[in-house]
């Protein structure tokens, strides 16, 4: 009411003086959270020493490597990054590689850089949830495999120390189907210094026929939106998902209520806008072109997946006939 509000900002232009009685916050005591909230892990995977961050400047992603503690192939229900340091820790994306591999990109880059923008195995992000896969389906985790933690840290303003760990939950059974975590990327686009709405386009095609669990788009500060369209073979289409109001903060993994069966052929399209103004209060500066780039101040066009393909129906026969 006019009174409430009245009384309301009196009490703001007197200084909020508090009130008589108890401070009700004062007695009050916060429930720590689960340290894993889908219950203990089978196996945990931690880093064999602790990463050491400065205090200031900005740091290229580090990339720790450490073995699958399963000696057999095994399949997994759900695989949870846990950062050991929510202040310095950015985000971490896990991708798995045989020795092999690994070595081959080592030997051509030096590193495994660029890993995980094309597909992940596991990740934390700001407002990511832990989840189980979703049923009926699980990832893969062959013996001998070697985990790579892509690991993004930022200052705090005073030397830090990080001790990220990965929890890994075991399959009671083979899933019907194996989660995949692929994108539609764009790494070439431009954003003109104080464009409000520049919009930036990439696309997943579908060889085969498979079934859609969920998506995650995945931009920097100057995200605004974003949108994923199905563009299918018969020249139908349809938006499955759409982000009007996209924040770099609270980076969701959005799950179909019952997975969406795309035939092959299908074009997955994401559309999404970068605020490059002054009107965007999150933008690190308005005043300069921005591209594709790994730290927060530069930019990212990305459209993660995760689906599965439809196994091939087998028809059994009479061997009688």
């Amino acid at each position: 009411s006019a009174v409430q509000a009245h009384t309301l900002v009196q009490w703001i232009q007197q200084g909020a003086p508090r009130g008589e009685g108890e401070d009700p916050l004062a007695s009050s005591s916060a429930v720590p959270a689960d340290p894993w909230p889908l219950g203990k892990p089978d196996r945990i995977v931690a880093f064999s020493k602790a990463e050491e961050i400065p205090d200031n400047g900005v740091f290229e992603y580090r990339y720790i490597y450490a073995r699958s503690p399963f000696p057999n192939n095994v399949w997994l229900r759900a695989a949870v990054v846990k950062p050991g340091n929510r202040k310095a820790v950015h985000h971490v994306l896990v991708t798995i590689m045989t020795p092999q591999e690994l070595q081959a990109r080592k030997s051509r880059q030096g590193n495994a850089t660029g890993t995980g923008i094309d597909g992940f195995f596991a990740a934390f992000v700001p407002g990511y949830d832990s989840v189980t896969f979703p049923e009926g389906t699980g990832k893969y985790l062959p013996a001998g495999s070697i985990m790579v933690f892509q690991m993004h840290y930022t200052a705090t303003g005073k030397p830090e120390t990080d001790l990220t760990e990965m929890g890994l939950y075991l399959s009671k059974e083979k899933p019907k189907v194996e989660l995949k975590t692929r994108s539609a990327f764009n790494v070439q686009f431009k954003i003109p210094p104080g464009e409000s709405n520049h919009e930036t386009v990439a696309e997943y095609r579908f060889a085969k026929e498979g079934l859609l669990y969920e998506l995650m788009p995945h931009m920097h500060l100057r995200g605004s939106w974003f949108k994923y369209e199905a563009m299918y073979p018969d020249g139908k289409s349809e938006v499955l998902l759409s982000v009007p109001n996209y924040d770099f903060k609270w980076q969701h993994l959005y799950r179909f209520k019952e997975p969406k069966r795309l035939p092959a052929g299908t074009r997955l399209v994401c559309r999404g806008g970068h605020d490059n103004s002054t009107q965007n209060p999150d933008n690190p500066d308005a005043t300069k072109t921005v591209g594709f780039g790994e730290q927060t101040f530069d930019e990212m066009f990305i459209g993660y997946i995760n689906y599965s393909d439809i196994p091939p129906i087998t028809v059994a026969r009479n061997s009688g006939n």
